[in-house]
């Protein structure tokens, strides 16, 4: 027995040591989203602080996030607000226009909606629709990035579009949560969803002969096989998005945001 126990001693000492000498990896964080153009979108489930930008660097503004958080839990004790409604108010707030105040700084677009989605996401549960989020904030990006290629260079309009990205996924999914039964049919989506998805290959097909024929068109600039080619390109959105459509609300959401944010 003594034998046994002074092995497993020496054991216990060796596993000891080994997990000194070798510290635990940190746990990379992959976007789920790379690889699309607009490349990034900011995934609300990632989102723990608040940082702003200054000529010194970076840092945490906790003022500004605990301003912020009361403001978004007054105006929000039982309906929550649209994002761009919520934006709305805001801006007409005094805090939002004073700029001794830590909130004013919050008043951009990105600022506001990176908030906005880290305090719903809170309250719709972090791990609690983990999958829906990531889904949701997929198909908006596809969306999005079909919009921004048929603009070529890719506007600021888009830009603003990533980063809102998440606070409009998250407000659908704080809609899902507060009202199930709307998203609950009985019928197959089958019928709509071809009907949406061709909806956006006949966007693509106009919107890329459109810019062929304009004067400054850097896409009319290309030769006929480039512009196939790029056709092709946009056209992966839309073979991804009828991957990702797969229930009623998948398929209201995305023509919500479509719909609601690109002519």
């Amino acid at each position: 027995m003594r034998i046994l126990s002074l092995i497993l001693l020496i054991l216990c000492v060796s596993c000891a040591k080994s997990n000194k000498e070798t510290p635990e990896k940190p746990v990379g964080v992959t976007d789920s989203l790379a690889g699309i153009r607009p490349e990034t979108v900011v995934d609300s489930s990632k989102l723990v602080k608040v940082v702003y930008n200054n000529d010194r660097g970076t840092y945490y503004d906790k003022e500004a996030y605990e301003g912020f958080k009361k403001w978004f839990n007054k105006l929000n004790p039982n309906y929550i607000s649209a994002p761009r409604v919520a934006q709305e108010i805001y801006l007409k707030e005094k805090i939002a226009a004073d700029k001794s105040n830590a909130e004013y700084k919050v008043a951009s677009d990105q600022k506001f909606h990176y908030l906005y989605a880290h305090f719903i996401q809170k309250r719709n549960g972090i791990e609690t629709y983990a999958e829906l989020r990531k889904k949701t904030v997929a198909i908006f990006s596809r969306i999005n990035a079909i919009n921004c290629e048929l603009d070529y260079d890719c506007g600021i309009y888009f830009s603003f579009q990533r980063t809102a990205i998440a606070a409009y996924a998250e407000y659908a999914i704080n809609n899902y949560k507060t009202y199930p039964y709307a998203f609950e049919k009985k019928y197959p989506i089958g019928k709509q969803k071809s009907l949406y998805l061709q909806m956006l290959k006949q966007k693509i097909a106009d919107g890329l002969e459109e810019m062929s024929t304009e004067k400054y068109s850097q896409y009319g600039r290309l030769k006929k096989d480039k512009r196939e080619e790029y056709k092709k390109g946009v056209l992966i959105y839309v073979n991804q998005l009828d991957s990702l459509i797969q229930t009623h609300f998948d398929l209201s959401v995305a023509q919500q945001y479509q719909y609601g944010h690109y002519q």
